[in-house]
């Protein structure tokens, strides 16, 4: 009996070890995975073909990202969709703290960024500096996502670790209509980043005239 026991362990490591990829294989696997979701012609059907060759769901690039991340860059909610059956987490972070679902509201897909929320994500959660959603919605320039996580009723002057609002993003990069949407909902342009700069002074910095103009009026 024990005889037999042995063999049979044998055999499942045997095929174990056939069915496990080199280092140099599993990594030009996972590379097909994210090729999958990054090239041109992206496609539920080139996901599943990286996974049949034996490619991590759970990989990694560089920067810590997953290929859920590069689903909300792509703004593709089907690869998502795809991707969260198969079991990937969504609380995956990557190097910045940033989970897909903040590249989600930074690069604009609402499709997708709902879709991440129905699975238990905050549109609170700050990544590394401190930035949430509402920070990168403004960094990124996509008024829509904004005016989304505005009618969610979020912070409206979240603070980074450095003292950054949002209203002082949108001044710094002399974005006049997203200035004039945070200030609608009740922006403090009083407020002051960790160098004693308000949203004025950076305004002054960027050099656009209607944004300078439109902080001035709140005065």
């Amino acid at each position: 009996m024990q005889n037999h026991l042995k063999v049979i362990l044998i055999l499942i490591f045997c095929f174990s070890c056939q069915n496990q990829l080199s280092p140099e294989k599993q990594k030009q696997a996972d590379q097909g995975l994210f090729d999958a979701v990054r090239l041109e012609g992206a496609s539920v059907l080139k996901l599943e073909a990286a996974l049949k060759n034996g490619a991590n769901l759970e990989a990694l690039d560089e920067g810590g990202n997953t290929v859920l991340h590069w689903s909300a860059a792509a703004r593709n909610p089907d690869l998502a969709a795809y991707l969260l059956e198969k079991g990937l987490s969504p609380k995956i972070i990557n190097h910045q703290g940033q989970s897909a679902l903040h590249w989600s509201y930074l690069y604009g897909d609402p499709i997708l960024a709902t879709l991440l929320e129905d699975h238990g994500l905050s549109l609170e959660d700050p990544d590394s500096v401190g930035f949430r959603p509402l920070h990168l919605a403004v960094a990124g320039g996509q008024i829509e996502m904004a005016k989304i996580l505005l009618e969610k009723k979020v912070k409206i002057d979240p603070v980074s670790l450095e003292g950054i609002t949002p209203l002082m993003i949108a001044s710094h990069n002399g974005r006049s209509d997203l200035v004039k949407l945070l200030l609608i909902a009740g922006a403090n342009i009083q407020l002051k980043d960790n160098q004693g700069n308000n949203s004025l002074i950076l305004a002054e910095e960027s050099g656009d005239i209607q944004t300078l103009n439109l902080l001035k009026s709140q005065k």
